[in-house]
């Protein structure tokens, strides 16, 4: 029985320290262009970033410890801000959605 309120003791706290913000996001690259509503998501270690646009879901970033996943497909945080945003520092990504 003790395991069992721990268990959810923890997914309790695993699950409250996720925090939702409603976003307004432009993104502007040579390669990502969008103008829209979205939710930022942080939880322990990551940051996901889902912006819509007309009800469906064009663009979503995951940004876990040294990669960012776009649409599932994940590489390493300094190659893709220097693929898509020409930039580099890795943290910039970071930076902005904090």
């Amino acid at each position: 029985m003790k395991i069992i309120i721990s268990c959810l003791f923890f997914i309790f706290i695993i699950g409250c320290s996720v925090k939702t913000t409603p976003v307004f996001v432009t993104l502007k690259s040579s390669q990502i262009k969008i103008s829209d509503e979205g939710f930022l998501k942080q939880g322990f270690n990551y940051k996901e970033l889902t912006i819509y646009k007309a009800g469906s879901v064009p663009l979503k970033f995951l940004i876990k410890n040294d990669e960012i996943c776009l649409n599932n497909n994940c590489i390493n945080k300094y190659y893709f801000i220097k693929k898509y945003f020409n930039e580099d520092d890795k943290d910039i990504f970071d930076t902005i959605l904090n």
